[in-house]
């Protein structure tokens, strides 16, 4: 079974012809090019991500969302120098309507988190719960995408606090 991706893309989850499972795209956008540089690498290496594009900032990612196709999936550190995650996330949906923007930040803040929410957000967690978070994007056996439902049960206990 195919998905058709918002990016464009084809997801399968069946094996590929190199005798792969199919990666799903995910950009990443931070500002701190180690926490960046480690989030992408967990992504490829432990997540079965594909990581194509990294930004330093919510322009960055605003700017090339605006020539190209966005990914299935954007990860948004929430505080940015210049404009911030959760202001972002409305420029980005409109740009890329199909894309899942999940905000990420060291600390949790409740008001960013909410006005993240209604601006259109699938969720906000805190970097030290990477691991967890990772775990609940990941397709489940015989599913095409990830499993949104599992990481926003995860996320509503946080947004709610």
């Amino acid at each position: 079974m195919n998905t058709q991706m918002a990016s464009g893309q084809v997801f399968n989850p069946e094996l590929n012809g190199g005798g792969q499972r199919t990666k799903l795209s995910l950009w990443l956008v931070d500002d701190d090019m180690e926490s960046q540089q480690l989030c992408a690498n967990i992504l490829r290496t432990d997540g079965g991500f594909e990581c194509p594009r990294q930004f330093g900032s919510a322009e960055a990612v605003i700017a090339t969302l605006s020539m190209s196709p966005g990914p299935a999936l954007l990860l948004l550190e929430a505080r940015l120098p210049g404009m911030n995650g959760a202001t972002a996330v409305k420029q980005i949906h409109s740009l890329s309507p199909g894309t899942r923007v999940f905000l990420f930040s060291t600390f949790f803040e409740a008001e960013r988190a909410a006005e993240a929410r209604a601006g259109g957000a699938s969720g906000y967690f805190r970097k030290c719960d990477f691991a967890q978070v990772l775990q609940s994007m990941r397709p489940s056996p015989g599913s095409a995408v990830p499993s949104a439902n599992a990481l926003a049960e995860y996320q509503s206990d946080s947004i709610r606090s």
